[in-house]
């Protein structure tokens, strides 16, 4: 038996080159690649002050830094080269991560908002090259397998104000979406009829998350993060087909105010992607382990105006939580830079991030990105 696996993108027996709305290939597999919740600033910094940032949408503590109303939004556009066995493809997209929106309500010292954001992203497609026995003699087919969607976070929470050093957020988590998985297969002889099928598959659950974040000295800023998604429900074509579990997401970061214009940040997230281990290996999948996230990046102003044009930096550095084959986990690692712009005497702003990002499986399974994201603040 003859197996190549081929990103759509390139042609293949005549296929078409199909690049739309492809995500990574490391989508492919569970529940899609997982989304980082991650404002355009943040991901400047290489995602190292996600638990401090009130503009990204990882806790809510951070909501307490509001001003008054805000309303964000994050666009991404990717521009990406992935190589497998079958060969090499290059692929470019654009998505809407997040968007966001809170405020304060003073004289309660509470802080409330919402967002929607990528949870899991499993947009993809591939094609496979196979040969088959039909009535004892081999038989070329092509199988295109082209799947559209993923999962949402949609965050409802709060932020307290403790005292003047310390805030705590929480949140509940409503995830929810679907995936249309639709599959071709055309035969090499013309004697046999090509075939199509098609399969919905929606999801949905409740999470819940817990915030903490303060000041340890006046440079030193420390946050905690605690958060549960319980599992998700799953229909496939509107029928009833169990659950699959959920991680445990923990997180941690410190800021180190090194000077008025310099700050510098780490991050680090661990979640429980092996406790869906046995829900995806019970459905013929290669199953799920534990992943994690460090960042380590830094922002630094300019004199007499910190705020304008800062230069933002970051690397970091993580495991994905669904193979694409049998063997190592897949590894990600990525660098940025970014800058940003308030105007409007402070009523609205602009950041931008580039990230380069490399993600691999063992030698054959690999891809590189370049990612642009940016984002836009209005405070009415």
């Amino acid at each position: 038996m003859i197996l190549r696996v081929l990103v759509l993108g390139s042609v293949v027996l005549g296929l078409p080159a199909v690049g739309w709305g492809q995500s990574s290939q490391f989508g492919i597999r569970g529940l899609g690649l997982p989304g980082r919740h991650l404002s355009s600033r943040a991901t400047g910094m290489g995602g190292s002050i996600g638990l401090f940032d009130p503009a990204s949408v990882q806790a809510m503590a951070p909501l307490t830094k509001l001003e008054g109303l805000t309303v964000g939004l994050e666009t991404l556009q990717e521009w990406r080269q992935t190589v497998n066995p079958g060969g090499t493809g290059d692929v470019r997209n654009n998505r809407f991560p997040q968007f966001r929106i809170g405020g304060p309500i003073r004289r309660l010292r509470t802080w409330l908002g919402a967002s929607a954001s990528t949870y899991t992203n499993s947009d993809f497609g591939v094609a496979t090259i196979d040969t088959v026995m039909i009535r004892g003699a081999p038989v070329t087919v092509v199988d295109t397998l082209v799947g559209l969607g993923g999962l949402n976070d949609l965050a409802f929470g709060a932020g307290y104000m403790l005292n003047r050093r310390w805030a705590v957020g929480g949140a509940i988590h409503l995830i929810t979406g679907s995936t249309r998985n639709r599959i071709r297969r055309v035969f090499e002889d013309s004697l046999f009829q090509s075939f199509r099928d098609s399969t919905e598959i929606s999801f949905d659950g409740v999470g819940f998350s817990l915030s903490l974040m303060g000041d340890l000295t006046r440079t030193l800023s420390v946050a905690l993060l605690l958060r549960s998604d319980g599992n998700a429900n799953v229909t496939v074509d509107s029928t009833a087909a169990g659950q699959i579990d959920l991680p445990f997401t923990i997180g941690a970061g410190l800021t180190w105010r090194l000077s008025p214009l310099l700050t510098i940040a780490g991050q680090g997230t661990y979640q429980t992607w092996s406790a869906a281990n046995s829900d995806f290996l019970e459905r013929g999948g290669l199953g799920a382990s534990n992943s994690f996230q460090v960042a380590f990046g830094g922002e630094w102003g300019w004199r007499g105006s910190p705020t304008a044009l800062p230069v933002r930096f970051g690397v970091r550095y993580g495991t994905l939580p669904f193979p694409l084959v049998p063997g190592p986990q897949p590894t990600e690692i990525a660098v940025s830079l970014g800058t940003g712009l308030r105007f409007g005497s402070g009523k609205a702003s602009f950041d931008v991030a580039g990230e380069y990002v490399k993600r691999d499986q063992g030698p054959d399974w690999r891809e590189t990105s370049w990612l642009l994201t940016a984002g836009v603040e209005i405070r009415p």
